[in-house]
Order: C-alpha cells, then sequence, then structure tokens
C-alpha cells in the first residue's frame, strides 16, 4: 500500500469498493465501525455496527411507518439503501419499493449494507415512477440528489402533485431537504408548493444541515404524535411531537 493510500485510508476509512463514472466516483468506506458511501465525496448512506441509529437524518425517517398498519412505503433515492435498511430492521411487516435511477448505485448498496434487502428495488426514474403509483402508498420517502442538489423536477408542482396522488387518502410525503448552497435558496418557494396540496411541519435532524420536510395527506398532527411517542429515540420523538405545522 503507497503512503497516500494509508494516509486516506486512516482519514476517510478503508476502501471497501468503488466504481468510477464519466461524472461521478461511488466509494464505499469503513472506519471504526461505521461505513459510508460516498457519491463525489458527498455521503450518501450509513449504517454502523453497533446501533441501527446513524445520528444522522436518515433515522428522522425510522418512526414514520407506524403512523400506518402494515406501512407501504416508496422510498425515491436509494443511495446505499440505509433508510430501506432501517424500516425492514424495525418492522416485520412492512412493504418497501425503492427507486433509484442509477443502476450502479444500486449494484453499490449490495456491497455497502450489511445484509441483503427485501425490498423490490426498481431501477427508474422517481418522477414518471410517481405518475403510474395513484393511491399506492402509505409513506413516500424523497431523498434524492445530484451531488448536493435535489433535482428540479422533484420540488415543481407536478411532482408534488403526482406524489399526492401516489398516497392513500391517509399519507406522508416525508423528504430530506439539506440546506446547502444549492438549495437553500429554494428552501421557501418549495414549501409554499407543498403547502398547497400538504399539511407541512418541518424537523430539523440532529442540529445537522437537514430538514425533515413532513408533508400530510389526511392526517392530523395528533395522529402522529401518538404514533411517534414511544419511538426508541427520545430526541427524534420529542422533535416530532414539537413540530409546528406551517
Amino acid at each position: 500500500m503507497k503512503l497516500v493510500d494509508s494516509i486516506e485510508a486512516l482519514i476517510k476509512g478503508k476502501l471497501i469498493a468503488s466504481i468510477r463514472e464519466p461524472r461521478a466516483y461511488i466509494e464505499v468506506r469503513e472506519r471504526k465501525g461505521e461505513r459510508t458511501l460516498l457519491y463525489n465525496g458527498i455521503t450518501f448512506s450509513r449504517v454502523r455496527k453497533d446501533s441501527l441509529f446513524t445520528y444522522g437524518y436518515w433515522d428522522y425517517f425510522m418512526p414514520l411507518p407506524s403512523v400506518f398498519n402494515k406501512a407501504n412505503v416508496l422510498i425515491i433515492g436509494l443511495g446505499g439503501g440505509t433508510v430501506p435498511y432501517q424500516l425492514e430492521t424495525l418492522y416485520s411487516d412492512i412493504s418497501i419499493d425503492a427507486v433509484e435511477i442509477n443502476p450502479n448505485m444500486a449494484s453499490m448498496a449490495k456491497v455497502f449494507l450489511p445484509r441483503s434487502l427485501r425490498s423490490r428495488i426498481i431501477i427508474a426514474n422517481g418522477v414518471d415512477f410517481v405518475k403510474m403509483a395513484s393511491g399506492a402508498y402509505d409513506l413516500i420517502i424523497l431523498d434524492t440528489y445530484i451531488n448536493a442538489r435535489i433535482p428540479s423536477e422533484f420540488m415543481g408542482s407536478a411532482f408534488i402533485q403526482d406524489a399526492y396522488k401516489a398516497l392513500k387518502q391517509k399519507g406522508i410525503l416525508a423528504i430530506n431537504y439539506a440546506l446547502s448552497s444549492d438549495n437553500t435558496p429554494y428552501f421557501d418557494d418549495y414549501k409554499g408548493r407543498l403547502k398547497c396540496c400538504f399539511k407541512v411541519g418541518i424537523v430539523g435532524a440532529y442540529n445537522l444541515g437537514n430538514r425533515i420536510m413532513v408533508c400530510m395527506k389526511g392526517i392530523d398532527k395528533e395522529e402522529l404524535d401518538r404514533a411517534v411517542q414511544g419511538f426508541g429515540s427520545k430526541k427524534i420523538a420529542n422533535d416530532y411531537i414539537s413540530m409546528k405545522t406551517l
């Protein structure tokens, strides 16, 4: 091993696997019991050997399926598979479809995760998939990025309306919104468009630069509070209970 490789392994973690694309470098690294999947150096996924919690924004999706009975979940943006891995582990009766546009990312998820997913992995454009999913899901989780930017097609009124229709009579659209320089200027406009269809609340994730936008269809805030109050993390439960709707 070259000296530069040794230093990189010490700082970033041991390289487990990698794929180089024309415009991206996807790598899986492991350091001190924590595994990360990076896309052009940006952390897209994380799992820990000693805990189901990552202490990152992913954890804030974990209590949401408890609002429903045998939740049908759609995840748009697989990444390394942190969210389906967490949800499958926590809920034995859950059904998950995970849509990922990049087949290389889906391949890396098989290397990244401690075990194979039960979820159905679908290689497709999330915008197109949602158009065909009328009334199919209790919970839609949107976590799709190009580097640090949410693709604009997921922030437009057409997608928001399609996501609303893809939910059952009672449902939640939960969005990971990273307050990066690419996204922050559009945050208020996005909230306004979401409010046209949903009752919207916003939760900060572990005081990080991520916000979870909780968009409720036919669900009262009290229903959400009752479902999350017994969740295993008091901080996450309290953050949801103290969340105000816009």
